[in-house]
């Protein structure tokens, strides 16, 4: 079973509404994606193996980030998904033109789950979920504007 939990924005809910589902989801694993866009990246951070920012100028198509050190860091996003339950977190950070090829490349790497839980709006543009759910949020981007027509539920930020 997949699962893709998206929103309006960044900020929204995403993660503390896949943090609330995981808590009782036994056996599913979580995905984090993040698209890179090209140009120079909102954080003025770059990857390091040790940690990173929100997105970084990307090399390569995608990369798919497993490494424990980097994925149960401290504050992050995926530290949070592992924290609620799930069986395992990994980080995907694509070019949007990547995404698609980046995506079923993760999902080919989880082994043994009930399902996977997948936090990230542009997820839905390449893939049909058993399940999509959007956090709801004033403001929404274009590229969750794409997206509505594949949605099942909708949520307030505050409902989670």
């Amino acid at each position: 079973m997949t699962i893709v939990v998206a929103g309006a924005r960044s900020g929204v809910g995403k993660t503390a509404t896949a943090v609330a589902l995981l808590k009782v989801l036994k056996g599913f694993s979580a995905l984090k994606t993040t698209v890179a866009h090209k140009g120079t990246c909102k954080s003025s951070q770059k990857l390091r193996r040790s940690g990173c920012g929100i997105c970084y100028t990307l090399d390569r198509p995608f990369v798919l980030i497993k490494e424990m050190n980097s994925v149960e860091e401290r504050g992050k996003d995926t530290h949070r998904l592992k924290e609620a339950g799930a069986k395992e977190v990994f980080w995907l950070i694509a070019k949007e033109e990547s995404l698609g090829e980046g995506i079923r490349y993760a999902l080919a790497q989880f082994k043994r789950c009930r399902g996977v839980l997948i936090e990230g709006t542009s997820v839905l543009k390449h893939l049909d979920p058993d399940l999509a759910i959007f956090v709801k949020g004033a403001g929404t981007k274009p590229s969750a504007k794409e997206v509505l027509s594949k949605v099942d539920i909708f949520v307030e930020p505050r409902m989670v």
